[in-house]
């Protein structure tokens, strides 16, 4: 009896220990595919020459760090670079060890992932704690004054709900600026505050790199939409754009603040335009799986 069920001993042994393996394997097959799609996706879109071949070497090199033993890949075969909408597809394989399994067959199976990602640009949000409401920043070589007084108590100063200091009174201190819902103008000069927006900003200039602000879209600047500010007037998203400028002086005292700003770049974030591979602390560049 032993010896006629050896076979079938052997099938369930086979079912469960070599079957289970292969969904192990699968699972870090599939992994290893994720990770080198994402990081492939990040090189398609921050290469500019030679993309096929930068890729194919961050994918390779992702495989090589996240599956044990050989695996099946080549370029030609099993890699796919759309340029044009950013998309990386990567597939890759491996044969599976058999523990009992050739006690039932002498064949191979081999287990394949794929992964689909795709480079995607994102600014979240870092910006210094104002708005332009004003100032034409469409002209060339302009420069603009942010934090001026425009009218009774109006500053262009963001509540303070609206923005938060990260790494307060730090080298690497910055503001995150909640814009999606809208922005809200408060009235007054700002104090100091706890968000240390004297003290953080003095530390943003010393950095001597380029910083970004909100403005208000030229046309709605023209339209005079929000010409009377009110206390915690809230502004659309949709009339915002976003500006890349460098800080040309800042002086924070007094009733009359001055914040000097020439103007290099301007982003419409309403029709999705953002800033690529900026160099701000906090800055992103990513890739998304997308199958």
């Amino acid at each position: 009896m032993v010896a006629l069920l050896l076979g079938v001993l052997g099938g369930f042994t086979a079912l469960v220990v070599d079957v289970g393996y292969m969904y192990v394997q699968k699972s870090q097959l599939q992994s290893a595919a994720d990770a080198a799609a994402l990081a492939g996706a990040i090189t398609l879109g921050k290469t500019e020459t030679g993309v096929n071949a930068a890729v194919n070497t961050t994918v390779g090199t992702y495989l090589d760090d996240n599956l044990d033993g050989a695996f099946i890949y080549t370029q030609a075969d099993d890699l796919v670079v759309d340029a044009t909408n950013r998309t990386v597809k990567v597939s890759v394989g491996q044969v599976t060890p058999k523990f009992f399994a050739g006690i039932l067959s002498a064949g191979t199976t081999t287990i394949k992932a794929d992964a689909t990602a795709k480079y995607t640009e994102r600014w979240d949000g870092e910006a210094l704690p104002f708005v332009n409401l004003d100032d034409d920043y469409t002209k060339a070589n302009l420069q603009i004054q942010l934090w001026e007084k425009l009218g009774n108590g109006d500053f262009e100063s963001l509540w303070k709900d609206d923005y938060k200091a990260v790494n307060s009174g730090e080298s690497n201190a910055f503001f995150d600026v909640e814009y999606a819902d809208g922005l809200s103008v408060t009235k007054g000069v700002v104090a100091e505050g706890p968000e240390k927006i004297k003290s953080n900003m003095q530390i943003i200039m010393d950095r001597k790199q380029d910083v970004y602000i909100l403005s208000l879209s030229k046309a709605v600047i023209d339209s005079k939409k929000y010409a009377d500010i009110g206390n915690k007037l809230v502004i659309d998203f949709k009339d915002l754009v976003l500006i890349k400028v460098e800080i040309v002086s800042f002086d924070p005292n007094g009733n009359n603040p001055a914040l000097v700003l020439k103007v290099k770049n301007v982003y419409n974030i309403g029709s999705g335009e953002y800033p690529v591979d900026y160099n701000l602390l906090n800055g992103l560049v990513k890739s998304t799986l997308i199958e």
